[in-house]
C-alpha cells in the first residue's frame, strides 16, 4: 500500500511518496521561505504564502497521480506556522487550495517525529553505537533529541538557521565578523538552556542543513538526499566550508551552491548551529540521514523515542 506524508517548515516544504515494502516514489523537497519578513511572532507575508499554496498545489497533483487524496495524507506543520499571528487564516486557505489539512505540531512532538524516522534506519550508525543524538535543523527552530537505551530528552530550540540570518547578518545576508560573532553568541545561549552536554556515541544530522553542506562538499551539482544517506560530515570539512564562506554574500554563495541555490542565505545560521552542536557533544562528525518525521509519518520506526523532555 503506498503512503505519503507532507511536512512544512519555515523554509521548505517537503513531500515523501513511498511503498513500505519497496521504493522510494518521490522525496521532494521545494523552498517557500516561509518565514522570510514575518519576525518573531507577525503573520505570514502574502508572498510566502502565495508559495507556499504553489508548491502544495504542485504535491497535491504528484498524490493524486499515484492515486492518493491530499485530505487524507498526514500534513505536519512546524515552527513558521506556529509563530504566525495568521495562522488559522493560512490553514483555511491552504485546505480551501489543496485540499491538505495541515496540523501545527508543537517543538517536542516535531523532535520525537524527526526522530523516529531518521533512527528507523540504524544501519548508518556504527555498529556499536548506543546513545544517538539526532539534530534537526530547521528554518525557525532546531530540535534535538537524545536516545539511549535506558531513556532520553527531546529539547526544541527557539532557534533555525534563517532566525539566525535574519537576526545576525545585514543585507543580502552578508557574512560578517561581527555577524559570525553573533550568531555564535545566539547558539551558544540557546544551548545554555540544555542543562547539560549528553555523552553520546553518534550524531545524527537531518533536514536541509546537513544535506546542502554534503551536496557542497561533494561538488554535486544536483540535489539527491539519497546518495548522501548515511555521509560523515566531519568537523574540518565543516570549518573549512566556514572559511571560504565567510566574508561572502548570499548572492556569492548562490554561485557556489550550484544544487541549493536558494538556501545560500540561511547556510550561515545551519553551519553555525551544526558546529556548535558538534562541538558542545564532543563528536567530530555528524551522519547525514534522508529520513525525518515523513517517514515516521509513513509507517517506518516502531514508535516515538522515550521522553524525558522539555521544551
Amino acid at each position: 500500500m503506498i503512503r505519503a506524508a507532507i511536512d512544512v517548515g519555515s523554509h521548505s516544504a517537503q513531500l515523501l511518496v513511498r511503498d513500505p515494502s519497496g521504493p522510494v516514489l518521490v522525496d521532494h523537497a521545494r523552498v517557500t521561505a516561509l518565514a522570510r519578513g514575518m519576525g518573531e511572532h507577525g503573520p505570514l507575508q502574502p508572498e510566502a504564502i502565495a508559495r507556499l499554496l504553489t508548491v502544495l498545489s504542485d504535491f497535491a497533483d504528484v498524490l493524486r497521480a499515484h492515486g492518493l487524496s491530499p485530505a487524507d495524507t498526514p500534513a505536519q506543520a512546524t515552527s513558521a506556522l506556529r509563530r504566525a499571528s495568521n495562522r488559522r487564516d493560512v490553514l483555511a486557505r491552504v485546505a480551501d487550495h489543496t485540499g491538505f489539512r495541515l496540523a501545527v505540531i508543537d517543538g517536542t512532538e516535531e523532535a520525537a517525529r524527526n526522530a523516529a524516522g531518521a533512527l528507523s534506519d540504524r544501519a548508518i550508525l556504527p555498529g556499536d553505537a548506543s546513545s544517538i543524538l539526532v539534530v534537526d535543523i530547521g528554518g525557525g527552530s532546531t530540535e534535538l533529541v537524545l536516545d539511549t537505551p535506558r531513556g532520553g530528552w527531546r529539547h526544541s530550540l527557539e532557534i533555525g538557521s534563517v532566525r539566525l540570518v535574519e537576526t545576525c547578518l545585514p543585507g543580502d545576508d552578508h557574512w560578517t565578523e561581527a555577524g559570525e560573532a553573533a550568531m555564535a553568541r545566539a547558539v551558544q545561549a540557546a544551548l545554555s538552556e540544555v542543562a547539560t552536554p549528553p555523552r553520546v556515541d553518534a550524531v545524527v544530522a537531518i533536514a536541509g542543513t546537513a544535506t546542502t553542506l554534503a551536496t557542497r562538499l561533494d561538488g554535486r551539482t544536483v540535489h539527491d538526499p539519497t546518495v548522501l544517506h548515511g555521509r560523515r560530515l566531519h568537523v574540518a570539512e565543516l570549518t573549512a566550508l566556514t572559511d571560504r564562506w565567510r566574508g561572502s554574500t548570499g548572492a556569492a554563495r548562490r554561485l557556489d551552491l550550484p544544487a541549493d541555490p536558494e538556501r545560500a542565505g540561511p547556510v550561515p545560521g545551519g553551519l553555525t548551529l551544526l558546529r556548535a552542536i558538534l562541538s558542545w557533544c564532543g563528536q567530530d562528525a555528524a551522519i547525514v540521514s534522508r529520513r525525518d518525521a515523513r517517514w515516521w509519518l509513513t509507517g517506518a520506526g516502531t514508535g516515538l523515542p522515550s521522553d524525558g523532555s522539555r521544551e
